[in-house]
């Protein structure tokens, strides 16, 4: 998808909270302990800001380390708060 910056983003999940009817995208930063995997990606989230996508409004992020891998239980959570 095109920001209103002018950068092409590919979030990795798009969804549809069928309630609202509205999309909300999902960014899984599933390397965030590589610093410059790091860095990329909250560029990648500034610019989502930038252009309108906010957290907890039509974005929802979640990350993960090498020790301390992503929760089903918080992936689920996200999913009823939002999408449901």
């Amino acid at each position: 998808m095109e920001l209103s910056i002018g950068h092409i983003v590919y979030p990795d999940f798009a969804v549809l909270n069928v309630r609202e009817r509205k999309t909300i995208y999902w960014e899984h930063l599933g390397l965030i302990d590589n610093e410059d995997y790091a860095k990329k990606n909250m560029l990648k989230i500034y610019d989502y800001s930038r252009s309108g996508y906010h957290l907890g409004d039509n974005l929802i992020l979640s990350m993960e380390t090498f020790d301390t891998p992503l929760n089903s239980k918080d992936v689920i959570r996200e999913i009823m708060k939002y999408c449901v």
